[in-house]
């Protein structure tokens, strides 16, 4: 999915906007890495796809992956993909209603978007 380019990270609001995390190049450079070097272990032909709607409750294992069809992303994620710099910058006031954190990009024709869900509950 990388490459060599480097990912923009966001983060998804609990009422649906998007604001972009500003990170230093070297941060940015290391969670990269870090999320693609996950991604490459995700998709890997050793991974077992699951079907999320057959397995709602279901705690999936390190090689296994939740799988949803067709689903359709919101567009306040892909615009934010697409036009990273649009977006405006996440402040302090934002971060008590972060629902994820997220990266990603196009791969060919679809896009690939790796989330990091937050449980404000468990601080």
């Amino acid at each position: 999915m990388n490459g060599n380019r480097l990912f923009n990270f966001f983060a998804y609001l609990k009422d649906g906007n998007v604001k972009r995390i500003p990170l230093t190049r070297e941060l940015q450079m290391r969670l990269t890495q870090g999320f693609a070097e996950k991604l490459n272990v995700y998709i890997s032909n050793e991974t077992t796809l699951l079907d999320f709607n057959e397995n709602v409750h279901y705690n999936p294992d390190e090689d296994e992956l939740f799988v949803i069809e067709n689903f359709r992303m919101p567009q306040e994620i892909i615009n934010a993909l697409n036009n990273p710099v649009n977006l405006e910058n996440i402040s302090e006031e934002y971060y008590e209603n972060i629902r994820a954190i997220f990266c990603g990009g196009q791969n060919n024709e679809n896009y690939e978007i790796m989330f990091t869900v937050f449980d404000s509950k468990k601080s």
